[in-house]
């Protein structure tokens, strides 16, 4: 009897202590969570998959078919837009007072089954008063997407085509020229004002003043590539991040980033570049964060998360700002990629943007909100 009590004993002891560790551990990621609060978040109704764009003391984003302008200090709406199909790409910057969007493209049955799918409609909003300045139908979207990633020239808006080189008035959409690209012309000499063009062959690079070819590749990567100090830094559909020379078209350096699931890259992750490193998400491929040095490629750190990692990183005060799809965003030391915190937004596709009071701006999927958070002091 007294060994059986004995054993009783131990067991309840053994048991304490699992008790008090798991209760210890949640303290401490209570602890973790905590050094953030929600200063406010914004209900939209349909989940977010836009990253906000911060205008003056704006944050405008898009939800379903519905393109809002919140003031970013009180959380409070300003004006919002409701279009006649889904918000298909948002511009990722601001142009003067101006954003550009597309829409998705309207869907109709034709007979018993076949369905057309028409081209999408291409808007001007003017960011102060929340108007539509002026829209354009029949819009090309592969074309279109890199020019909404910044793609002006001499403040148009520059696209593709078929093998067209089309200009647009920012201002009024009409049509200042629309030139044919010869992609056989052979390598010429060129370094000023290049445009970096995209489609199924692989990378171009177009005179902007002759539209003349450069250079082209012989792969291809996301329309979401970085253009710095005269290199390209871009991922492709096989996983590898590219680091490209911009006047000669040649490869700097490629890094081949882990693949655990067999998917391939989507392009949803895109690069972010601070001080001479390159940073991106694992996309469908993987659930890391990867830091690689920009000047040869060579990691060096990768951070592991619970799921695939589909949105791209934002770096500010010497932190990375990440959400995966195990519903957290991170954040985490921007120089060895150690965790410092995180905390549950739900967001999916949303990329987080930091501003330089230091407040966090996020979409959420399943939450349908906006979140505005900062760090605790």
């Amino acid at each position: 009897m007294k060994i059986r009590k004995r054993y009783i004993i131990i067991l309840i002891l053994l048991l304490m202590i699992i008790i008090s560790v798991i209760t210890f551990i949640k303290f401490l990621n209570q602890e973790k969570k905590l050094r953030v609060k929600v200063i406010w978040k914004f209900k939209t109704g349909l989940w977010v998959k836009e990253t906000p764009i911060i205008y003056k003391d704006q944050v405008i984003i898009g939800s379903g078919n519905t393109l809002y302008c919140i003031e970013r200090h009180i959380g409070k709406l300003k004006w919002k837009i409701k279009f006649d199909r889904g918000i298909f790409k948002i511009g990722s910057s601001t142009i003067k007072d101006k954003i550009y969007l597309v829409t998705e493209g309207r869907q109709k049955i034709v007979g018993s089954y076949k369905i057309i799918s028409e081209e999408p409609t291409l808007y001007c909003i003017n960011l102060d008063t929340g108007k539509i300045e002026w829209k354009l139908d029949s819009i090309d979207i592969p074309g279109l997407i890199e020019s909404l990633n910044g793609k002006f020239v001499d403040n148009n808006i520059i696209y593709f085509k078929d093998n067209s080189i089309i200009s647009l008035n920012r201002n009024t959409g009409e049509l200042i020229s629309k030139n044919e690209v010869n992609k056989n012309e052979g390598l010429l000499e060129s370094e000023i004002n290049p445009i970096y063009h995209i489609d199924s062959e692989g990378l171009y690079c177009i005179d902007s003043f002759t539209h003349k070819l450069v250079w082209k590749t012989n792969y291809r990567i996301f329309p979401d590539f970085i253009v710095d100090s005269g290199k390209i830094f871009g991922c492709s559909r096989e996983g590898y991040l590219y680091c490209i020379d911009g006047r000669t078209g040649k490869s700097i350096w490629k890094y081949s980033l882990d693949n655990e699931t067999g998917e391939e890259r989507t392009g949803y992750s895109h690069p972010f570049l601070y001080e001479r490193k390159v940073y991106i998400g694992g996309d469908y491929a993987s659930n890391y964060v990867f830091c690689l040095n920009s000047e040869d490629g060579k990691l060096i750190w990768k951070y592991k998360t619970k799921d695939i990692v589909l949105t791209s990183p934002f770096i500010a005060n010497e932190k990375v700002y990440i959400a995966s799809a195990d519903g957290f965003l991170y954040c985490l030391n921007a120089k060895d990629g150690n965790f410092i915190w995180k905390y549950k937004t739900d967001s999916l596709f949303s990329s987080p943007i930091v501003t330089s009071d230091g407040k966090i701006y996020i979409g959420s999927h399943t939450k349908r909100c906006i979140f505005c958070l900062q760090e605790k002091r």
